[in-house]
């Protein structure tokens, strides 16, 4: 009778061994998926935080570059602080020549200027044909000075800043803006 007794407390024994052993189990179950839901949230909100650095980044680094876009001798009057028109077609043949050299300095943007006052009643690119043409400047509402846009992007902020734009050939003034469009 005793070892009855005893193997029925062996049993038990058992029986609340594996029982705990189980709890022991689904106890550490949770805390790995309690872990595993942390490192998520964790992982997501730093990607996050680093997309809006990455932006922030962006607009500064473009800022910039309007503002060196100002003064480049490619582009700027001889007079003063204004974007000579006579060479935006010449410049936007030296950056597709020169694409690896002005890739790595402008990088995936779109920089056009629009001429904005006068008012212009057409939306037309200029392009050589235009320029040459009797009724320029006043046929000529845009010109694209460099473009390159990547395959894929997510999302494409503008900068833009009023600019004055000198037109050699009448010797006059106009007011323009220029958009730098960038693709991240």
């Amino acid at each position: 009778m005793k070892t009855s007794q005893k193997m029925i407390a062996q049993q038990s024994t058992k029986k609340k061994g594996q029982i705990q052993l189980n709890e022991t189990i689904m106890v550490l179950f949770v805390i790995v998926i309690i872990l595993f839901v942390g490192l998520f949230v964790y992982y997501k909100y730093s990607i996050a935080s680093i997309k809006e650095t990455a932006a922030t980044l962006s607009e500064e680094e473009t800022t910039i570059l309007l503002a060196a876009l100002l003064v480049l001798p490619e582009l700027r009057c001889d007079e003063g602080t204004c974007l000579d028109t006579a060479k935006f077609l010449p410049f936007k043949q030296l950056t597709e020549t020169k694409q690896l050299k002005y890739a790595q300095f402008l990088g995936s943007k779109t920089i056009t200027i629009e001429q904005v006052y006068p008012p212009m009643t057409t939306e037309t690119i200029c392009t050589q044909n235009h320029y040459q043409q009797f009724t320029y400047p006043n046929n000529c509402k845009k010109w694209i000075l460099y473009e390159n846009k990547p395959v894929k992007y997510t999302n494409n902020p503008t900068i833009s800043t009023i600019v004055s734009l000198y037109f050699p050939e009448l010797q006059e003034y106009r007011i323009g803006r220029m958009h730098i469009e960038v693709y991240l």
